[in-house]
C-alpha cells in the first residue's frame, strides 16, 4: 500500500502544475485595463487574482488587492509581503474601517450592528473618506470573493483607482460560491466575463463527489489525478463525532499516512464554539487548534 502521503505529493504535484498552467491565462488579457474572471470552484481565482496584483506592481503601480473574508485577507498580505508599499492586501471592511479612522470619519461598528450597517452605511462612510483621503487612492485594483460583494459597495472600490472614469480593475467571482447576499449581485462595467471553466485544484473523485452533490457537472482538466474515494461517516451524536475525527487523525499522521499537522483540517458547519470539538484542545494526543496561523506553521490540526 503506498504511503498517503507519498499519493498526495505527488497528486499535489500535478495540480499546482495545472494552476501554473492556468496563470498564464492572464497574458491573454494583458491588454485589458479591466476584466471580470468567472470560474468555477477550484478553478484559481484567488491565484489568478494574486498573480494579477503582482503583475500590476511589477509594471510600477501601487496596487490594492482585496477580497471579502477577513482570513483569506490576512493570507492574501502575507502572500505579498515582498510587495511592500506596492500591493496592499486586506478585506473590504477592514479597509473601510482603516481609512475612516484616518480620515476621522465616525466608523464605531460592533458585532451586535445590524446588517443595514455593514451592507450600505458602512459603504457611504468609506466614500467619505476615500474623497478626503483622495491623494491616497491607488493605480489599480483587483477583487477576489466578487460575489460577495454587495452591489452598494462597488462605487467604493471604483472611487479606490486614481482614474475614475476607467480605472485598472480586475474582479475574480463565481456566483455559485455566493454565501452573503442571496439576491444577483451587479458587477461593475466590465464587460462580458472571461470564464475559467475547469477545477484544476481536486482528484476526479472528490470532484465527481460534488458534481453529484450539486447536480452540476464539475469539468476536469485532462491528467487530472484520480484520487482515493471520499468516506462518508455517519456520527450522529457528539462524542460518536470526536471518535470518529479521532480515528482519522490516527491514521493520517502515524503510519502509512505520514501526513503534517498542516495538511489537515475539520469543517464544521458551526463555530468552534458550537460545534462537537468545543473545548478540545487535543485528540489522539494530536493538539487543534482555530488559529489559522498556528495550524500553517505545522504546530496544530485546524
Amino acid at each position: 500500500t503506498p504511503a498517503l502521503w507519498r499519493e498526495l505529493e505527488q497528486q499535489e504535484r500535478i495540480l499546482f502544475r495545472f494552476t501554473e498552467d492556468q496563470v498564464q491565462m492572464l497574458s491573454l488579457l494583458s491588454e485589458h485595463k479591466r476584466a471580470a474572471v468567472q470560474g468555477v470552484a477550484g478553478s484559481g481565482k484567488t491565484q489568478l487574482a494574486l498573480a494579477k496584483a503582482r503583475d500590476f506592481a511589477d509594471q510600477g503601480l501601487r496596487v490594492l488587492l482585496l477580497c471579502y473574508n477577513r482570513m483569506l485577507g490576512d493570507w492574501l498580505a502575507e502572500q505579498t509581503t515582498g510587495y511592500t508599499n506596492k500591493i496592499v492586501a486586506t478585506n473590504y471592511h477592514r479597509l473601510a474601517r482603516e481609512w475612516c479612522a484616518r480620515a476621522k470619519v465616525p466608523f464605531n461598528a460592533t458585532p451586535s450592528d445590524d446588517d443595514a450597517f455593514w451592507i450600505t452605511e458602512a459603504a457611504q462612510r468609506f466614500e467619505n473618506a476615500i474623497e478626503r483621503l483622495e491623494n491616497e487612492r491607488f493605480d489599480a485594483v483587483v477583487v477576489d470573493e466578487g460575489q460577495d460583494f454587495h452591489s452598494s459597495w462597488w462605487d467604493s472600490v471604483e472611487w479606490l483607482n486614481r482614474n475614475l472614469s476607467d480605472g485598472r480593475l480586475y474582479v475574480f467571482y463565481d456566483p455559485s460560491q455566493r454565501l452573503q447576499y442571496p439576491q444577483d449581485q451587479t458587477l461593475p462595467r466590465l464587460g462580458n466575463p472571461f470564464v475559467l471553466p475547469c477545477n484544476c485544484r481536486n482528484t476526479r473523485r472528490i470532484s465527481s463527489l460534488c458534481s453529484s452533490s450539486i447536480g452540476r457537472e464539475i469539468k476536469m482538466k485532462p491528467g487530472a489525478p484520480e484520487g482515493q474515494e471520499p468516506e462518508i461517516c455517519i456520527a450522529e451524536t457528539p462524542e460518536a463525532q470526536k471518535q470518529a475525527v479521532r480515528l482519522c487523525l490516527k491514521g493520517w499522521l502515524s503510519g502509512t499516512g505520514g501526513l503534517s499537522k498542516k495538511q489537515i483540517a475539520i469543517l464544521s458547519p458551526t463555530a468552534l464554539a458550537q460545534s462537537s470539538l468545543r473545548n478540545v484542545a487535543s485528540l489522539a494526543g494530536i493538539p487543534l487548534t482555530d488559529d489559522p496561523s498556528v495550524w500553517r506553521s505545522g504546530q496544530a490540526v485546524l
